[in-house]
């Protein structure tokens, strides 16, 4: 899901305090207003040149799948990391496993 500020709770609550956020409306809708600037930014890097044009529930719909499928890309770029170094110190069958992961990849 989205991420939250490290202090706060999501309820308006301060994580270790006894007592409402004592931010302004002013520092509220600054901070909302820069997470859409910082989404359609992301977007836009993303190919979505009109991402600023997006209703809000859009936006945060397409900004959750693009990160999703980056989070998905670094995901296999570690197991094929981790693979290549284990082809590296298992010799010849290693080798093999490592170059059947690359077809299965290349594939699709």
């Amino acid at each position: 899901g989205r991420s939250k500020k490290a202090n706060s709770s999501g309820n308006g609550v301060a994580k270790g305090s006894k007592g409402p956020e004592t931010r302004s409306k002013k520092e509220i809708v600054l901070d909302f207003h820069n997470e859409l600037r910082a989404t359609v930014s992301f977007l836009i890097s993303e190919g979505h040149v009109s991402a600023m044009h997006y209703p809000l529930a859009y936006l945060w719909t397409e900004s959750r799948i693009a990160r999703r499928r980056i989070n998905a890309q670094h995901v296999t770029q570690s197991l094929l990391m981790k693979s290549c170094i284990g082809a590296v110190l298992n010799g010849k069958a290693g080798g093999k496993e490592y170059q059947k992961l690359i077809k299965e990849l290349s594939d699709g």
